[in-house]
Order: structure tokens, then sequence, then C-alpha cells
């Protein structure tokens, strides 16, 4: 008896150390390259950058607006603001924008793995924290300073505040609030709303008071959202629509056909979670729902089933899907693994051990692949925004460095960890060419938009090659070349200028538009 409980303990002992480990592994080498293996999309070059690039603004030259650039903080105010606040605090570097996430991310690992414990077991809340620990799709994003957890976390915190089953109006405007700030840091997170909805209706008795709750909810989140959305669009039109159009008009499909066809490619992404994991889940939740109607009639298998449901067919009205989308599938996903591998263990002793070995297999087969990454980490983009800052830096005083503008489809995220002043050649509401014989950017980074190097020769712009890298190499054996390009505007004639309208396109003649201290 006394061996069995050294054994239990020592085993309970080593599966907190395992857990440890991978949570100290999160915030390990936070400005080291996102791994391999999971996509090759430009989010990795750009994302970061553009999504924290008024955080950035404010904290260098106090202007958190670029006239004429991409502004998506019109749209999505409030991971702008995070970041603004801890830039204020630790000044800006991918460090401090990462950890932020990664904190995040370990916040919604806790949370999720209480409200199963709550509803289904110390077993099945174990399975859950060894599962999503070790998630490696989990664990390469949430080391990215992307909006998915940030706005996973504001949803699923307004979940666990209703499912408490707490209904005074304080817990139901908070609620709604909290709803509201995820869909102000993601628009996707509108999803939660139905879920919401139902856990309200399942959870009281008195329709009166369903009614009012709902009422006050969605007077809540109408008060956060819309009140934004009629301020943003009143003020920044032009900049707001932009966005709008940017990630869902000229995404939508073209008719019913082509979502139909698109469907199924939209189901097969969950598999984005490793396919063991995902066929492991789908195995284990079909056993234990034909094994006992218990299983599937409780209310938390209609909230995650719904959830599911609500976020796959958000998903499916747009074109584009690269796996980072699918983080907020995550939570039901193991929500179901290990509910019903619980329940599967405790059903007897052979099917407790294939249980054991299955989720320990999962756990290997993802964990290795975290910790394969953490002990060999690459630092490209770190390197590669380095040489560039020192380059246009080029011996000069802070401020005259300050002063130089630098153009790119990337550069907001080099400018995270550098502080250059970053102007956008690519997503911009105004024509590039046209802001840029305005403003005149020093250099030009270069990423795959080989377009803009064109226009700018054609107009008479001389460019000097000043530095080449391979970033990300550890996508494939060279990475991508990322060059940057001295500008040299001397040789452009007044002719030229007058041409194509600089001076007048951006609504400042003769002059620069405001754009912050010193430009």
């Amino acid at each position: 008896m006394k061996q069995n409980s050294n054994a239990v303990s020592w085993s309970f002992v080593a599966y907190l150390s395992t857990l440890f480990l991978f949570i100290l592994l999160r915030f390990w080498a936070l400005d080291s390259d996102f791994p391999s293996g999971i996509t090759k999309s430009g989010t990795v070059y750009t994302d970061e950058g553009w999504y924290s690039n008024a955080a950035v603004r404010q904290t260098h030259f106090g202007d958190w607006y670029f006239p004429g650039d991409f502004n998506p903080i019109v749209n999505l105010p409030v991971a702008q603001l995070v970041y603004f606040a801890a830039f204020s605090l630790f000044g800006t570097s991918f460090v401090c924008g990462r950890a932020i996430t990664v904190a995040l991310s370990v916040l919604l690992i806790a949370f999720v793995a209480r409200m199963i414990n709550r509803r289904a077991g110390s077993l099945a809340s174990s399975i859950c924290l060894a599962l999503m620990l070790t998630n490696f799709l989990f664990y390469a994003y949430s080391r990215l300073m992307l909006l998915e957890v940030m706005a996973m976390t504001f949803v699923f915190s307004s979940f666990l505040l209703l499912v408490r089953k707490d209904y005074s109006y304080p817990t139901v405007i908070t609620a709604g609030l909290m709803l509201g700030l995820g869909i102000l840091t993601k628009t996707t997170m509108i999803f939660m709303a139905p879920v919401l909805v139902l856990v309200m209706l399942f959870s009281e008795k008195s329709r009166r008071r369903k009614v009012g709750n709902l009422v006050v909810l969605f007077c809540s989140l109408a008060t956060v959202v819309g009140g934004f959305v009629l301020l943003a669009r009143s003020q920044y039109p032009v900049d707001f629509n932009y966005f709008r159009e940017l990630n869902y008009s000229k995404r939508s499909f073209g008719g019913l056909s082509e979502w139909a066809l698109n469907l199924p490619s939209v189901v097969f992404g969950l598999f984005n979670f490793g396919y063991g994991f995902v066929a492991l889940t789908i195995c284990s939740t079909l056993y234990a729902s034909l094994k006992t109607k218990r299983y599937w009639r409780n209310q938390y298998f209609a909230f995650f089933a719904l959830y599911a449901f609500s976020y796959l067919g958000l998903l499916s009205l747009v074109s584009y899907n690269p796996p980072r989308y699918y983080l907020p599938l995550l939570i039901p996903i193991v929500y179901f693994a290990s509910t019903s591998l619980a329940a599967l263990v405790n059903e007897g002793n052979l099917k407790r051990q294939t249980a054991i070995f299955l989720v320990l297999l999962v756990v290997a087969s993802q964990g290795q692949r975290i910790v394969r990454h953490s002990l060999d980490p690459e630092y490209t983009l770190k390197a590669m925004a380095r040489s560039v800052a020192s380059i246009v830096a080029d011996g000069e005083t802070s401020s005259e460095f300050r002063r130089k503008l630098v153009a790119g489809h990337m550069i907001d995220t080099v400018a995270i960890q550098t502080g250059v002043r970053a102007m956008n050649d690519t997503l911009s509401t105004e024509d590039f060419i046209q802001r840029a014989l305005i403003l005149k950017p020093a250099y030009l980074l270069v990423h795959k938009n080989l377009d803009t190097m064109s226009k700018l020769e054609s107009i008479g712009v001389d460019l000097k090659k000043m530095g080449e890298w391979p970033v990300f190499r550890n996508y494939d054996t060279k990475g991508d070349d990322v060059t940057l390009y001295q500008l040299d505007w001397s040789s452009l004639s007044a002719d030229s200028e007058t041409h194509n309208g600089a001076g007048s396109s951006l609504g400042f003649p003769g002059m620069p538009p405001k754009l912050g201290p010193g430009l």
C-alpha cells in the first residue's frame, strides 16, 4: 500500500514538473524565429508589426495615427492599447510584446482547466492541462504578437462569468463588456454571442429573468462595440472601410457553390492541431457519446458543440483561413478530449491503460516538437532588424535617425525591435507612389514586393542595395531574402513630381502631413 502511495506521489511530482517545464519553455527565447512546419505564410513577417504599429508609433513619436497608411487601430483598438501600456513601461521589443501573449495563453489554459475541473473533475482537468500546454500550434502562435490569444482570453472570460450561474446585473454587464473587448481585439470573436445566449437560456428558469438578462447583456455589448464603431466610422471613415474591405469583402465567396466547395477544407483545417490529437478527440468523444447518453445530454456538451459549429461557420464565410485562425477551436477540442478520455479511464483497467497510453502518445508527439524548437532557436528576424536599424542610423544622432522614414511591407515588424519610422508600401488608403513623392522615404525594405521597386524606378528614383538577409532559415534551407535599398530622390525631376501629383494627393499642398515630432 505504501509503495503504491509513493508511486502515485512521484507520478504527481513528475506530472507537475513537466507542466512547469512547458510553461517555462513558452517564455524561453521569445525573440527567436517562428518554428517551421506550421505555415509558410508571410504572416510571421508582417502581422505582428501591423497590429502593434500604432502602439510603436505612439511610444516613439507621439503619433498613433499615420495618414494614408495602414491603421488597423481604427477597427481593432484593444491590443494596440495593451501593447502601448507595456511599451511605455518596458520599451518596444519582440520580448516585451510577445511576453504579453504568452502570459495570456497561460492564463487562458488555467481558465479552461479550472472550468473543466469544476465540471468533470481533477482527472479531466489534468488531461486538459497536458494537452493544451504541449500543443505545438498553440505554443507557436502564443509566442507572437498576434490577436487570437488575447481575444480568446476576453471571450472565454465572458463565458466563465455566465456559466457560474450568477446572473446579477453586474455579472451580466461584465460578461457583455468582456465579449465586447474580445470583438474589438479580433472581430471574429462575435461567434461567442450565440454561445452566451444558449448559456443564459439553459441556466435561467424564469422567462422574464431570461429576457431581462439578455437585454442587459446585449446593451453592454452594444455600448462597447457599437459606440466604438460609430466613433471610428465618423472620425476615420476611409481607414475603417479599407480595413473591412481588406479582411471581409475581398475574401468573401461569389456564391453558394464556391462556399460549398471550400467547406471541406475549412473542416479539414482542424487537423492543424495535430492529426493524432484531433483523431483521438473524435474517437474518444464518439465512444463516450455512444456509451452513455449522460455524456452528450449535459449542458456543457451543448455549449461547446455550439461554440465549435458557430466558429467553424464563421470561418467558412471567407476564403482565407491560415492555421492561426483555428486557435479558438482548441478550447472545445480540449474539452471534448479531456472529458471523454477521463470517462474512459473510469471504465476498467484495460480502457484506463489504453486512454493513458493514447494521451501520453499525443503529449509526447506534440511536446517533443516544442523541446526541439527550444533547444535550437534561430534569430534571423531579430538579426535582420538590428542590421537594418544600424544601416539606417549610420552613426547619426538619435533625432536624425528618427527623422528617416523606411518603407516596406514588413517594416512595421522591424520597428517593434528597432524603433525605425515605418511606412507601409503595400497596404494603404492612398497610392504609395503619391505618398512617397511627398514623404520621400530614405530606405525601402523589400520582401517579395518587387512591384514597389519597379514603380519607384519608373519615376526616376535610384535604388542602392545596402544589405540582404535570409530571414526565417528554418522555413527551408535558405530562407526568404529580405533586402534593404537606399532611395536617392535627387535625380527626380520637378516635372516628374508634378506629373505624378506630388503635393496634392494627401491634401497637404507643398508639404508633408504631420506624422509626429521631427518629420
